[in-house]
């Protein structure tokens, strides 16, 4: 990995689909390295997975620098709406 150190794993709460199937997710990390499919010699990794589940369960993004801060502000903003959707309810 192109990131010294270990990488942290983050706890969450949710599902991901995968190729098969939704599977519950409840770890995530995030890193940079070379991508194993993306057209481009380093990206941003983000794999999502359940320690408790085999590792056919595992997602994995590759995105480049530009996609994952798109990804990233738009997640930001979702949570914020829903937040707020939340308290008014």
């Amino acid at each position: 990995m192109c990131r010294f150190g270990p990488v942290p794993v983050i706890e969450i709460s949710g599902s991901a689909k995968g190729a098969a199937r939704w599977t519950s997710v409840a770890q995530a990390q995030v890193y940079h390295d070379h991508p194993y499919s993306a057209p481009f010699e380093d990206a941003v990794i983000v794999d999502l997975l359940n320690q408790d589940r085999d590792a056919s369960s595992r997602v994995g993004l590759e995105l480049s620098a530009d996609s994952a801060r798109a990804l990233g502000h738009a997640l930001l903003e979702a949570a914020e709406e829903l937040t707020e959707h939340q308290a008014s309810s």
